[in-house]
């Protein structure tokens, strides 16, 4: 009988190294902007938006009236782009509501959305079949989070294990603490938008994962010790009544895990099958 380790057991490619590094850092650098889109130089007024603004609010802020020292007939008269801050604020006021005031005729609901939609296509830029997605938060772990998804991923408690060590002429430190401290912002170390990695963090992470993996997964390495165990150390238990025997043999193993058990035996007596 020849009991082995399973050739299964501790076998992992070497692509580990680079995934330890993937899905740690899961996604870098601090954030991207999407592409400003182009503006022609002025915008177009619709008709319909036109007897709008002359109906509901040239009262005010139009035909030589500027009320709040606001002139909504004269920043019409600037390109596409410019004081885009006022129209802001026009979009803001028609949106919730504050404009027309309360005891102006009251504006309704599909208006409303054909002003806000003008000055969101015409006056801030705003493509609503393709929107600019903005500024995208790239998201990274921290420290703790990093030896934590190591931790889970490999199964093993390094804080348990011992600690690890990039340099034998140093103290040993902890698997966090070969990484710098993480960016901080309002007392958390895990805010997306405040998560850097510079180039130098990230050559970091890439040697701290062949620490890894080094550590905790077998490449090219010696063959366990393959043991031979002889027939006599198997027992046996007959059980008449159900015509049947039960062979089975007890062997100590070092470490929890998968085996694989070769055995070679031989068949005598008569024994019904299919064949």
């Amino acid at each position: 009988m020849t009991f082995l380790p399973s050739e299964h057991t501790r076998t992992i490619p070497m692509t580990a190294l680079s995934f330890v590094v993937g899905a740690i850092i899961a996604v870098t650098t601090a954030g991207v902007r999407g592409e400003e889109p182009g503006a022609p130089a002025t915008a177009k007024l619709d008709p319909s938006i036109q007897r709008l603004l002359e109906d509901h609010c040239y009262d005010c802020h139009g035909e030589g009236m500027k009320k709040g020292e606001f002139d909504l007939e004269g920043l019409l008269q600037l390109g596409r782009g410019d004081e885009n801050g006022h129209w802001k604020k026009v979009w803001e006021a028609v949106r919730q509501g504050f404009m027309p005031p309360a005891d102006a005729d009251p504006l309704q609901s599909n208006a409303r959305k054909a002003i806000t939609r003008w000055i969101a296509e015409q006056q801030l830029g705003v493509d609503f079949e393709n929107p600019d997605p903005g500024r995208v938060t790239m998201r990274r772990l921290n420290r703790m989070e990093y030896e934590f998804t190591v931790t889970d991923l490999f199964g093993a408690d390094f804080q348990q294990e011992g600690r690890f060590k990039e340099d034998p002429r140093v103290p040993s430190v902890q698997l966090r603490e070969m990484l710098p401290p993480d960016d901080t912002a309002f007392g958390f170390d895990n805010i997306g938008d405040f998560q850097t990695i510079s180039p130098a963090l990230l050559d970091k992470y890439f040697n701290l994962a062949e620490v890894v993996v080094d550590r905790t997964i077998l490449v090219n390495g010696p063959r366990p010790r393959e043991q031979q165990l002889p027939v006599d150390q198997v027992r046996i238990e007959k059980n008449q009544e159900k015509g049947i025997a039960t062979h089975w043999l007890t062997v100590p193993v070092a470490k929890a895990g998968r085996y694989r058990v070769a055995m070679q035996f031989r068949m005598g007596g008569w024994h019904d099958g299919d064949g």
